[in-house]
């Protein structure tokens, strides 16, 4: 398979970070592939190399094809999901953790408990939740006192797990600098 002319302009762009959005069977991966490898023989070290995508199946099909040479490289990027990746730093860095307002490694959250909480956050506010979700200021109130029950109970949910990573990350929050350093 040949690069087109916009993923040659990925693989021999110098930008840090790229976000690659494209449909199914554009050629994403191998781009990817293709940048990574041309990175690794500029001579950055892989395994300062995050790749992050949404499910297990990319990230063990991208590691899968950059492993995949006739050589078994000694050092290989991070491949995962952005939720493994989220849930590695809270669970591996305590100080993320207390910042995040957590004393413990927290649960994922079912969807059956996180309906519950709110529901019972709901109550709390004097809210019938069905109406609290479409007012903007009811809802948000609603999130609050539902975020405010989940850590209690030592539970987080997937996507507030990813929010409050990804804005440590936006926010240049000290607590990530190494990680962005990595």
């Amino acid at each position: 398979m040949s690069l087109n002319e916009q993923q040659q302009a990925v693989v021999s762009s110098n930008a840090r970070r790229i976000l690659c959005l494209a449909g199914a069977g554009t050629g994403k991966t191998y781009t990817m592939i293709a940048r990574i490898r041309r990175l690794v023989a500029d001579g950055v070290d892989p395994r300062s190399i995050l790749v992050l995508t949404f499910t297990n199946a990319a990230a063990f099909e991208m590691e899968h094809r950059y492993s995949g040479s006739n050589m078994r490289p000694a050092a290989t990027p991070k491949f995962g999901t952005f939720h493994s990746f989220c849930y590695g730093l809270i669970s591996q860095d305590k100080f993320i953790r207390t910042l995040l307002g957590y004393s413990e490694i927290p649960s994922v959250a079912t969807e059956a408990e996180t309906k519950h909480i709110r529901n019972e956050a709901a109550m709390h506010l004097g809210y019938k939740l069905s109406e609290a979700v479409k007012d903007d200021k009811k809802r948000s109130a609603l999130y609050a006192a539902a975020d405010r029950i989940m850590k209690q109970r030592n539970l987080i949910t997937v996507d507030k797990m990813c929010y409050d990573i990804c804005s440590l990350f936006v926010h240049n929050n000290g607590a990530i600098k190494r990680y962005k350093d990595q």
